[in-house]
C-alpha cells in the first residue's frame, strides 16, 4: 500500500530559510519533497525526489503580493540575465500531486522602440524643397523650373510682387524696393507727369500734367517761379522781380513794342483796332522789353540779337517783311526750316489767289481764305518755308499760289517757356492798297494780339 508521508520544518527553520530567500544547511536543499512508500514483501522502499523549474526568460510574469501557503512541490525561480526582476513579498505555489512554480519577485520589461526617421524631402515632416514644382511647407507658389526672380514665382517660391526689389518681366517696368529717384513705389518709371508724386524724385506735386495747382515742372504754382501755367492763368513768368519788362510781376505781359525800319503801315492799323502800343524808332527791340514785340523790316542785317529768353518767358515776337542780307537768313534758319533768297524779293503776279488759308487756328480765324493784293508790291517776300522737317512746336498757317512743297508764307512756332515767333513773309508792313488793310492787314493782327492775350493756346 502506498502512504504519503507529510515532511514537517521546525517552525524556526522555516522562517530563517523563507527570510534568507536562500537555503542554508538543514532547510534541505529542496522545497518540496515527495515521500512515497510502498509496501512489498521483505521491505518498504523510501524514494526523494527535488523538482526545480525552470524560468522561461521569454515570459513576463506578474508578481503576486501577499503570502500564499499551499502543501505541494515549491520551485526557485531562476533569474534570466535580460529581465530584471524586483521581488516584493513572498508567493508560494502549492500543488497537490502536480509540480507547481513559484515566482517571488517584481519583473520590470522595458522596451524600447526606435523609430526610423529620415532627414530631407518629408511632406509629413514639414520639410519641402523650393523648385520641386509641388506647393508646401512654407512655399508660397512653386512652378518648379518655371521659378526665377524675374517671373510670377521667384527662386525663393515667394510670389514676385512690387516692393520686392526683383522686378516682375512683363509688368513691372522697375522695383527698387520702394520710392526712389528712378522708380516710384507702384513700380514704374519715376517721371514727371505720370500723375504720381516721387518725392524722391524731387516731386513737389503731380497732377498728370499742367493745373492751377501744379506747373508742368511737378513743383506749386506760383508766379514768379520761372514757369508758365497757363491753367493758373499766368500770361507769363520770366522769373524775376522787375515790373517794367516783359512779364510784370502779376506774371502780365508788359505791353506791346512796335519796332524796325519799315512800319509806317502799321500803326494806322493798330489804331483802328484801337490796340495800346508803344512806338520805338529801333531796328531792332531788345528782348524781355515787352510783352509782345512787332517788327517790321525790309532789307536789315540782324546783329545776332538772342530772343530765346523772351520766348523762355513766355515772351512773343511778330516780325514782317524781311530781308536779303545773309546774316537775316541766319536768324530765321535758326528757328525755322525756311529757304531764304539772299538775291532779291518776288513777287506771287504769275499767279492767283496771292493767299490761301491753311489749317484752321486763332492767328487767321479772321482772315479770308484766300485773297489777292490789288497792289501787288504787298505780295513781296523772299523767304519760304518748308512744308515738312519744321521744329517742335511749328505751325503752317497759310501758303502762296505757287503749290510748291515749301510755300507756306505765315508760320508761327511755340517754345516750350511758352513764348512765341510768328513770321509774316509778305511785306504787308510797307504797302498798302484800297482793300488790303481793312481786308487783310487788320483781320491778320486782331486775330495774332487775341491769341496772344489767351497765352498763345
Amino acid at each position: 500500500m502506498k502512504t504519503l508521508t507529510r515532511l514537517e520544518f521546525s517552525p524556526l527553520l522555516l522562517t530563517a530559510c523563507v527570510a534568507t530567500a536562500a537555503f542554508p544547511p538543514g532547510c534541505g536543499g529542496a522545497v518540496g519533497v515527495t515521500t512515497d512508500s510502498t509496501s512489498s514483501t521483505g521491505g518498504s522502499t523510501t524514494q526523494e525526489m527535488t523538482t526545480t523549474p525552470a524560468t522561461d526568460p521569454s515570459t513576463t510574469e506578474t508578481p503576486t503580493t501577499g503570502a500564499q501557503t499551499s502543501t505541494s512541490t515549491t520551485d526557485l525561480p531562476t533569474t534570466d540575465p535580460s529581465t530584471t526582476d524586483t521581488t516584493t513579498g513572498t508567493a508560494t505555489d502549492t500543488t497537490t500531486g502536480t509540480t507547481a512554480d513559484t515566482t517571488t519577485g517584481t519583473t520590470a520589461d522595458t522596451t524600447t522602440d526606435t523609430s526610423s526617421s529620415s532627414t530631407g524631402t518629408d511632406s509629413t515632416t514639414g520639410s519641402s524643397v523650393c523648385g520641386d514644382g509641388v506647393i508646401d511647407g512654407a512655399e508660397a507658389c512653386d512652378d518648379g523650373p518655371g521659378n526665377a526672380d524675374t517671373a510670377a514665382c521667384t527662386s525663393a517660391c515667394l510670389k514676385n510682387t512690387c516692393g520686392d526689389g526683383l522686378v516682375l518681366a512683363g509688368i513691372e517696368a522697375c522695383d527698387d524696393g520702394g520710392e526712389s529717384a528712378t522708380c516710384d513705389a507702384e513700380c514704374t518709371v519715376a517721371e514727371c507727369g505720370d500723375g504720381i508724386v516721387n518725392t524722391m524724385a524731387g516731386e513737389t506735386c503731380d497732377a498728370g500734367g499742367e493745373s492751377a495747382a501744379c506747373d508742368l515742372d511737378c513743383t506749386p504754382a506760383q508766379c514768379l517761379d520761372g514757369v508758365k501755367n497757363n491753367a493758373a492763368g499766368e500770361a507769363c513768368d520770366d522769373g524775376n522781380m522787375v515790373d517794367d519788362d516783359v512779364c510784370s510781376n502779376l506774371c502780365e505781359l508788359g505791353g506791346l513794342v512796335l519796332g524796325g525800319n519799315a512800319f509806317a503801315i502799321l500803326p494806322p492799323a493798330l489804331d483802328d483796332m484801337g490796340a495800346p502800343y508803344t512806338l520805338e524808332n529801333k531796328v531792332w527791340i531788345a528782348p524781355n522789353s515787352a510783352g509782345t514785340i512787332i517788327l517790321s523790316h525790309n532789307g536789315v542785317t540782324w546783329p545776332g540779337t538772342d530772343y530765346a529768353p523772351h520766348f523762355a518767358a513766355g515772351g512773343h515776337l511778330l516780325v514782317i517783311g524781311g530781308s536779303t542780307d545773309e546774316t537775316y537768313a541766319s536768324f530765321i534758319t535758326e528757328h525755322f526750316n525756311a529757304t531764304v533768297n539772299i538775291v532779291q524779293w518776288h513777287r506771287t503776279n504769275d499767279c492767283n489767289p496771292d493767299w490761301t488759308r491753311g489749317a484752321p487756328h486763332p492767328i487767321t480765324a479772321l482772315m479770308p481764305a484766300t485773297h489777292e493784293f490789288i497792289e501787288q508790291s504787298i505780295s513781296y517776300h523772299m523767304v519760304h518755308f518748308a512744308a515738312v522737317d519744321q521744329p517742335a512746336g511749328v505751325t503752317l498757317l497759310g501758303e502762296m499760289c505757287h503749290n510748291a512743297p515749301d510755300d507756306a508764307i505765315l508760320v508761327t512756332r511755340k517754345y516750350p517757356g511758352g513764348g512765341t515767333f510768328t513770321y509774316m513773309g509778305f511785306a504787308v508792313n510797307s504797302y498798302e492798297d484800297a482793300t488790303s488793310q481793312a481786308e487783310f492787314l487788320v483781320p491778320f493782327l486782331t486775330g495774332y494780339l487775341e491769341w496772344v492775350d489767351q497765352g498763345a493756346p
